[in-house]
């Protein structure tokens, strides 16, 4: 018994340092002898095929490639995480803690990372585990999945702002389009939608008026959006007042 705990703590240390992967564990042991690992968080669940694109119908594989989001006709998973290289991971059956700690036990890189909802048509965007730089340390599965319930149920959002590459504006505008034949309306449905969430990307303001280390992000971020979108200055300073222009 005693082996066993001191084994169950040697793969998890390796587990979450990335020395080995969980797919890898999980068709090499039983996971009846790792407890925690697997029977709490229930990992074993997540489907072999999950990291795999399925050739040419894409929208039955477990995730996106942003080179490819563009091109699916149906409707996108409901729930999901949106990585910095613009994959969209489902989270839709997993939910997102269970679908981040698979991944990050997969050695997928979760820094700058998003997670979604598709909530009455509305894509609501929330900061993900590795949005921005932890120094927290991750000394067991209890704590990483502890530590990132602590992190979201107190994200300051007055201090921290998320810095988005173009791949996930690209996707994020991917999913918000196919909410609707009007491009239009839904673009400008969805930049409404904004004021009702955090301001998480430095939208909703003069990028000047943010704190001096934020000003930065918000900056790239509202120039990136802008590109993406066909948006304008006008655009955005329209946002706060409800009445944005077409």
């Amino acid at each position: 018994m005693e082996q066993n705990k001191i084994l169950n703590k040697i793969i998890e240390q390796k587990l979450l340092s990335g020395e080995i992967k969980l797919n890898d564990v999980l068709q090499s042991l039983n996971p009846d002898d790792f407890p925690f690992i697997f029977s709490k968080l229930k990992l074993q669940e997540f489907p072999k095929d999950y990291l795999t694109e399925s050739g040419e119908d894409v929208y039955h594989s477990k995730k996106f490639c942003v080179s490819k989001f563009d091109s699916v006709n149906r409707t996108p998973f409901q729930i999901g995480l949106i990585t910095a290289d613009g994959t969209i991971y489902n989270a839709t059956e997993f939910e997102h803690l269970r679908t981040c700690t698979f991944l990050k036990l997969n050695g997928i890189d979760l820094r700058g990372c998003l997670r979604y909802r598709i909530s009455n048509s509305e894509v609501l965007l929330y900061p993900g585990y590795g949005s921005i730089e932890r120094i927290e340390e991750e000394t067991s599965l209890e704590n990483f999945c502890n530590s990132w319930e602590h992190f979201y149920d107190n994200f300051d959002y007055n201090n921290n702002l998320i810095e988005l590459t173009a791949n996930q504006v690209k996707t994020i505008r991917t999913l918000v389009l196919k909410q609707s034949a009007n491009n239009d309306d839904v673009i400008y449905g969805f930049l409404l939608s904004l004021v009702k969430q955090k301001d998480l990307f430095g939208l909703l303001k003069p990028s000047h008026t943010y704190p001096e280390n934020l000003q930065k992000i918000a900056k790239y971020n509202k120039l990136t959006f802008q590109d993406y979108f066909g948006l304008t200055q006008e655009d955005f300073e329209n946002i706060k007042y409800h009445t944005i222009k077409k």
